[in-house]
């Protein structure tokens, strides 16, 4: 009787050529839906993700994905294995904190997730410390986007560390440290106008705002929420500093913002406290839980911890 025959009798796939490449592949296409859009996270082909999928029905004696429409949809077998799986993850990833890390011999790849314009300063000592401590380590550092893609951004391997703005709760596959907070200030072009000083005077300027793309309320618009007014006109939105500050320059709009940008792309702009409370900007190291014990990350976590102590 042959091995395929036993499989289809006692419903049991060859679950031994599951492995944690496959096990990963699986949770971005679960993710996102899409072979076609987990091939492009991953960097791989579409007929990679489709083999490890068609290897991985076969294991697990379930379709896990059908067709809806032009895209696909889990079955409630992929459903109820996405939380395992993740665990699994998580133990593979934890195996690594059984040998010895080194730093100046590791060849991998670090993917850091962020908005890069906004974090240029902090990576431009996370690059020189890096390239010091592991000069072998390939670096990419990708777009963040809206707070929104956080988690999947993570969950999927698609970075293994990113730097974001604290929401009110994470995600509870994610972990995080603070980096560093910031003020806010307000910024304005001082050949055009002169500061603000009021509430009033606040509500009712044109402001300018930065659009990630996400669904999220903003510190600001919380804390004017909680003082019972909101911004009467936005004018400008931009999905990074630079942009906005050329879209402002010249103009009486103003723009709430971390004072940290002040030395880069709102250099030569005025600024001025915000006329009412809003609280501090927390910026954090993000990463997947999964990653927590391994010695690679907690050393990567250490540098880029040292990186944040560097000046702002």
């Amino acid at each position: 009787m042959s091995n395929d025959r036993i499989d289809r009798q006692t419903g049991a796939g060859d679950r031994f050529a599951l492995d944690g490449r496959m096990l990963r592949m699986f949770l971005a296409i679960y993710e996102s839906n899409s072979i076609t859009r987990t091939a492009e996270t991953l960097g791989v082909s579409q007929s990679t993700v489709s083999h490890a999928l068609e290897r991985m029905r076969v294991a697990v004696q379930d379709p896990l994905f059908v067709k809806r429409g032009r895209g696909i949809t889990p079955t409630e077998g992929a459903v109820a294995m996405v939380p395992r799986v993740r665990e699994l993850l998580a133990g593979f990833e934890a195996l690594t904190n059984a040998t010895a890390y080194s730093p100046d011999t590791d060849t991998s790849t670090l993917t850091l997730a962020c908005n890069l314009v906004e974090q240029m300063p902090f990576l431009d000592r996370l690059t020189a410390l890096l390239n010091q401590m592991a000069p072998n380590l390939a670096l990419r550092y990708i777009e963040l986007g809206p707070r929104e893609g956080l988690a999947h951004a993570l969950d999927s391997g698609q970075a293994d560390l990113a730097i974001a703005v604290r929401p009110e709760r994470y995600a509870p596959t994610l972990q995080n440290a603070l980096l560093f907070s910031d003020r806010h200030v307000i910024y304005y072009d001082p050949e055009v106008r002169g500061p603000i000083t009021t509430l009033a005077q606040y509500v009712a300027a044109p402001h300018g705002v930065l659009d990630f793309g996400g669904t999220g309320h903003s510190a600001v618009s919380i804390a004017l929420g909680h003082a019972g007014t909101r911004r009467t006109s936005l004018r400008f939105m931009a999905a990074n500093s630079y942009a906005l500050a050329r879209m402002i320059r010249g103009t009486d709009v103003v723009a709430t913002l971390p004072g940290r940008l002040e030395r880069t792309s709102f250099h030569g702009f005025a600024h001025t406290p915000p006329p009412f409370s809003v609280a501090p900007v927390l910026f954090d190291l993000v990463w997947h839980r999964r990653s927590a014990l391994s010695a690679r990350h907690g050393w990567l976590r250490k540098v880029a911890l040292q990186a944040a102590g560097g000046p702002a």
